[in-house]
């Protein structure tokens, strides 16, 4: 049944603001999974104690504000493009259809935009996995896990790691959520 609905849908349904707002979750996911193995997060910019704490999560709830502005500019399109359609009888220009075309390009390329496909990418000692927002745990191959690489970095008490982890994720999902409203 999923084949006919994605055979029959002019414009992919994949809800992307859904998506953004469980992306949120998995940071928030991760700052609890940090804490509970005594990462030592920053919290303020401006305490002594957050001068001497080394993981700043920061930089992913920024990448999440973008995912989420770009996943509803993105998702906003769909209704011009239904009220055009529609409106017009469901005629659709030439203009329109190459349009959606794009549209539905850049939505298929989306979660591709997700993998780290740079020299060496992937997760630390299991490259094989390349997406940076999911990836089966170290330990247990079927239990689920946000953020695999970051996740690794934590639990081998890393500071450095996760730090470059938690930018190079957020650079990941900042560049794949403007790359949607190209």
């Amino acid at each position: 049944l999923l084949l006919l609905e994605l055979a029959d849908s002019p414009i992919l349904p994949f809800d992307l603001e859904a998506y953004s707002t469980e992306f949120r979750g998995y940071i928030d996911n991760l700052q609890e999974y940090a804490v509970s193995k005594g990462v030592p997060l920053k919290t303020a910019p401006d305490t002594p104690q957050a001068r001497t704490e080394t993981v700043d999560l920061k930089p992913l709830y920024d990448a999440s504000e973008v995912f989420k502005t770009n996943a509803a500019n993105f998702q906003a399109w769909e209704q011009v493009w239904y009220s055009a359609v529609y409106g017009s009888g469901g005629f659709e220009s030439n203009i329109m259809g190459a349009r959606r075309i794009d549209h539905n390009n850049r939505l298929a390329k989306f979660e591709t935009n997700l993998l780290d496909l740079s020299q060496g990418g992937g997760v630390p000692n299991r490259t094989q996995f390349k997406h940076v927002l999911f990836a089966p745990q170290t330990w247990s191959g079927y239990d689920e896990a946000f953020f695999p690489a970051i996740r690794d970095a934590i639990d081998a008490g890393d500071w450095n790691a996760t730090q470059l982890w938690v930018n190079r994720v957020a650079d990941i999902v900042t560049q794949a959520s403007v790359n949607l409203n190209i």
